[in-house]
């Protein structure tokens, strides 16, 4: 299963139009409040608003950490076959997105015609309860999500970036 890689955060759009939505039905009230009272109602209403957007889109978003960088690895296990590809780490407080993007060296290889576009996400949903040491059922999130994208064959750049 290929993945696309993310161009844009959905969650993150999501609570932006939430937070617009809320602030566009505080506009169409504000011909109701009279006097002084409007311009320190409309102060108040848009600082708790931004305050509000900014924690969310902080907590929920993955753009505290974003880079892109160009290598030549190989691509997967069992083959000598290697790519030129952009791998991408996003990283929130949540946990972390991994893409991978590229070509095969070799246009006639064991790789030739195969679409190199994934995209990974791998969560630490608390980060002070990451569970036991190990990959078992009590393990941590991050830990598990690791084991099955190990067996599902994930491409080795995600896998190395992920450890």
């Amino acid at each position: 299963e290929n993945k696309t890689p993310v161009t844009e955060d959905i969650l993150e759009v999501g609570l932006l139009v939430a937070f617009a939505m809320i602030a566009f039905s505080f506009i169409l009230i504000i011909p109701g409040i009279r006097g002084w009272e409007r311009l320190f109602a409309t102060i108040r209403v848009f600082v708790a608003l931004w305050i509000g957007a900014v924690i969310l889109v902080s907590s929920f978003g993955y753009g505290w950490y974003t880079d892109t960088v160009r290598v030549q690895t190989q691509y997967k296990a069992f083959t000598t076959e290697e790519i030129n590809a952009d791998v991408g780490l996003h990283v929130g407080l949540r946990g972390v997105n991994i893409t991978l993007k590229g070509e095969p060296l070799d246009p006639n290889g064991d790789l030739a015609g195969e679409t190199i576009n994934y995209n990974e996400q791998f969560y630490w949903a608390n980060p002070w309860a990451q569970g036991r040491r190990g990959f078992g059922i009590y393990a941590g999130r991050f830990a598990r999500e690791f084991r099955a994208a190990e067996f599902r064959g994930m491409p080795h750049p995600i896998l190395w970036v992920a450890e």
